[in-house]
């Protein structure tokens, strides 16, 4: 094969794995699976939000001020969110293979 390979050739091969569709497809599929993996683990985790805000009225001259802290931490009592933190992962797997499939060196 080495004999059929000439530097024309490698360059085009090459612009046609950079600019092939399926390739950034799977690429940009990958990138999603990797953002719902991370999605899907922070449900394990515990979280707290914060909000503040303040009033003023007018015609009393008062000034109101409110200050919230929350937490909130769901148990996963039936592994709900830890199979669906597992499922991400076979899904990013699955993606990451079909991404080295799609993008496999032909040049060796």
């Amino acid at each position: 094969m080495n004999e059929l390979l000439t530097p024309e050739l490698e360059a085009l091969i090459k612009e046609g794995l950079a600019h092939n569709a399926d390739i950034i497809i799977s690429k940009e599929k990958l990138n999603q699976v990797e953002l719902a993996m991370d999605i899907a683990g922070s449900s394990l985790y515990p979280s707290v939000n914060a909000l503040a805000n303040t009033g003023n009225n007018l015609v009393s001259g008062s000034h109101i001020g409110k200050l919230q802290l929350k937490a909130n931490w769901e148990l996963d009592l039936w592994g709900k969110n830890k199979s669906a933190e597992m499922a991400s992962v076979s899904q990013y797997f699955s993606a990451t293979f079909q991404q080295k499939c799609w993008s496999s060196p032909l040049l060796g």
